[in-house]
């Protein structure tokens, strides 16, 4: 049951990430299926980002303030995987595992 429990539960997890990253694609203005800083900044000013991000338990305030320092080490944008990956690392009480980034 505990197991069956997990898989659902990252089954729910990943169906919100990839909503999450519909949102982004919305926000990629030029077609690259990256996300730039400055798609980022406007992608984060969404209603609906704000309830996702929430959703999966993400600090916003935390993500916005390290949001420089994340695209200077992603050479200024970043994947659909390394933007997720990103996410699940930021969540609040909740580590990402191995698992986690595999799964995305």
């Amino acid at each position: 049951a505990e197991v069956e429990k997990e898989e659902n539960t990252m089954a729910e997890l990943k169906l919100t990430l990839d909503s999450l990253w519909t949102c982004v694609l919305r926000h990629d203005d030029d077609g690259d299926s990256t996300i730039t800083e400055q798609e980022f900044n406007k992608f984060m000013t969404a209603k609906e980002t704000a309830m996702i991000m929430k959703s999966v338990g993400v600090d916003l305030d935390g993500l916005v303030k390290v949001s420089s320092f994340v695209f200077d080490q992603h050479d200024g944008a970043m994947s659909k995987n390394e933007f997720l990956g990103t996410i699940l690392d930021l969540r609040g009480n909740n580590k990402a595992s191995v698992k986690d980034h595999v799964e995305t």
